[in-house]
């Protein structure tokens, strides 16, 4: 679920955020940790699952009759994947060598493995779409449209006309509906409630993008990460620096869900500027996805609970109507989501501007009425590139500020391998030590100080920092630390606020007191002197291109 997202971090809105803390960051502490508790009992039961078992579901969902079932010796020719790696299989090919069709299902041993077997399958798919691109064009578009992916230690490929079935009989397996338990759980579902394979597969080509509300998606794995970029504190402008990475997604549907972080006083300018920055942030969308449907979601009400002086309903009703104007004005559609609140009893959470887990779904199906979305052939799926870092930090823990919290805001690293608190600084990273323990992480990376920069002197921050490393130490002892430095800021930044000049000499301290405590210092210079890196507007932040070049070039930091 969505504990982190992006906050806007500079040190005017400081203040902001520690009043928000307890009302925001607790209660997605506490959702977390009873997400994690309800979720162990479905992955234990994933890890007793056997690929034959998940063949045996979707042989049960959708007639692979006239394919061939081929044989260990056949699974290595095809994906150069070796026998001993595999646990478990099922591998069907079409009959002849003029179809494309192709259905794989491998688990292996060691999840270690999982990122490697899924690469070798896609060079694999690549080939054959090479061989019949020019001679076959219909079994091309066959293999265009596969679906290759991993949950656990499964790796599961589709190429066929059925490919949405089979993909959705494969969660379902992975979910725990199987043909000799389903009579024994719906008695535990809801009957009018979808699956979360359902949705998942309904909206395999969309990305919901907005602010922490619309990130509650992901709770309960209603919806993957891919397909969520929700963030906490976002606001238009925030989103549309982000626009680059909502197109290396190439979705077919965007879900835009945006304002109540805009709506600031006085309030007359700061819908002037939401107009003019969300209007923007879909023009720029529509020039870079052209083929991309654009759908603008309501700004939700709050709760009659939110305290007087916060946010009104009155407001948002006249922000509302700023979005219908910009949808008719870049003829997008406008999608009111007022009768869910009309026609159903909504549970908030304890701000009053967010909800309990249970109204995804009825928002997930409200769409699915007011869209063409499942009217329409998912011709492709939005694109993950990320499994690879989030293999490779499995067992690691980002803490740290707005800068690392942007992992989990686009997809790089799962959530419970981040954990950077709304505005962090040293203080309120101290209170997360115990978040940290529970996660049993093998490597820590540290990377905080933009924040505190502006508000403790450099002896203080030292002071503060050996209290978080020794607490760490205390209750995970094992555990590799690694203390990351402090990035340097844009030249706007350094002219607005004066003390980032002093970033270079904190980052001598954090190097002697790495030597001090006997643990890994991590200069990320390197990074900023060997390429062209794009900062956000404020010259604090990054844009997403700078994540691959941190990750990559820290990787080798957890061998």
């Amino acid at each position: 679920m969505r504990k982190n997202r992006y906050w806007k971090g500079a040190s005017n809105h400081m203040l902001h955020y520690f009043k928000m803390f307890n009302k925001k960051s607790f209660v997605t502490m506490m959702v977390f940790t009873i997400g994690v508790l309800t979720g162990c009992s479905s992955k234990e039961e994933m890890m007793d699952l056997s690929a034959v078992e998940v063949g045996e579901k979707i042989k049960q969902d959708v007639n692979l009759d006239e394919m061939q079932e081929e044989d260990i010796e056949q699974l290595q020719n095809l994906y150069d994947i070796r026998a001993e790696e595999v646990e478990s299989f099922i591998l069907n090919l079409a009959s002849t060598n003029v179809q494309a069709d192709e259905v794989a299902v491998i688990k292996a041993k060691d999840a270690e493995n999982v990122a490697d077997m899924k690469e070798k399958i896609a060079n694999r798919v690549q080939d054959k779409a090479k061989s019949f691109q020019d001679y076959l064009p219909a079994e091309y578009a066959l293999i265009e449209n596969y679906v290759l992916k991993t949950k656990g230690n499964f790796v599961f490929l589709a190429i066929s006309e059925e490919v949405d079935q089979i993909e959705r009989a494969f969660d379902e397996a992975l979910n725990g509906n199987l043909p000799s338990t389903a009579s024994n759980d719906s008695n535990d579902q809801d009957p009018n409630q979808q699956p979360n394979s359902s949705y998942q597969s309904t909206f395999s080509n969309s990305v919901f993008v907005g602010d922490s509300i619309i990130g509650g998606l992901t709770n309960d794995d209603l919806l993957d990460g891919i397909h969520v970029m929700g963030g906490l504190g976002a606001t238009a402008e925030f989103t549309l620096e982000h626009v680059d990475e909502v197109v290396r997604r190439k979705p077919g549907y965007v879900f835009l869900s945006l304002g109540q972080n805009n709506i600031e006083e006085p309030v007359k300018e700061s819908k002037e500027n939401f107009e003019n920055q969300y209007s923007k942030l879909v023009r720029e969308i529509q020039e870079k996805l052209p083929n991309a449907k654009i759908y603008m979601l309501s700004i939700t009400p709050v709760s009659s609970d939110v305290p007087e002086g916060n946010l009104s309903n009155k407001d948002i009703d006249d922000f509302n109507l700023a979005l219908q104007d910009i949808a008719e004005t870049e003829d997008v559609d406008y999608i009111d989501l007022s009768p869910i609140f009309e026609n159903n009893d909504i549970r908030y959470a304890e701000d009053g501007s967010h909800f309990q887990n249970d109204f995804y779904p009825l928002l997930l199906d409200y769409l699915k009425e007011e869209t063409d979305i499942e009217t329409q052939f998912q011709k492709s799926r939005v694109i993950d590139s990320n499994d690879e870092y989030k293999q490779i930090f499995k067992n690691s823990v980002f803490m740290g500020d707005d800068i690392i919290g942007s992992l989990t805001y686009l997809d790089k690293l799962n959530e419970e391998n981040v954990i950077a608190p709304s505005g962090a600084t040293l203080d309120l990273l101290q209170l997360n030590v115990e978040q940290l323990v529970n996660q049993k992480p093998e490597h820590i990376f540290i990377l905080i100080g933009s924040n505190d920069i502006t508000i403790v002197d450099q002896e203080e921050f030292i002071e503060k920092y050996v209290k978080l490393i020794n607490s760490i130490q205390e209750e995970l002892p094992s555990a590799k630390i690694n203390i990351l430095s402090i990035p340097p800021v844009s030249d706007n930044a350094l002219r607005k606020e004066p003390r980032y000049e002093n970033i270079e000499a904190y980052n001598q301290s954090l190097q002697d007191l790495a030597a001090t405590e006997k643990i890994n210092y991590i200069d990320l210079s390197p990074i900023f002197k060997n390429n062209t890196i794009q900062y956000t507007k404020n010259g604090i932040h990054f844009k997403p291109d700078f994540y691959s070049l941190f990750l990559d070039y820290i990787k080798d930091d957890v061998g």
